[in-house]
């Protein structure tokens, strides 16, 4: 779930880029394809290095995009649960409307 808030976070910055973009959409992609099956079936290899290379791209996507105080928040406030990550996309997202189709 870090992984793929990190990637919405980075492509909903202000200071989002064309780079930044490219590598969150492409996280996107892996992460949405691959997150339940990694997560349900742990020997799924495939599943596994596009969540490993999602990780990556939103690392990458994030130190280049800025945040917007969305990764860090739950953790800091004491509220970092599954239940909470929804309300943090929705944050992110004010900052910041754009479609992934774009």
């Amino acid at each position: 779930m870090d992984a793929l808030t990190q990637l919405i976070e980075a492509f909903v910055s202000v200071k989002a880029n064309p780079m930044t973009d490219a590598i969150s959409r492409e996280g996107m992609m892996r992460a949405a394809r691959s997150l339940r099956r990694a997560y349900e079936h742990s020997e799924d290899v495939a599943a596994r290095q596009d969540m490993c290379i999602a990780s990556v791209f939103g690392g990458m996507a994030l130190a280049n995009a800025g945040s917007v105080r969305c990764t860090g928040w739950p953790g800091r406030s004491g509220e970092c649960s599954m239940r909470r990550t929804a309300h943090c996309a929705r944050r992110c997202c004010r900052t910041r409307w754009r479609s992934i189709g774009e």
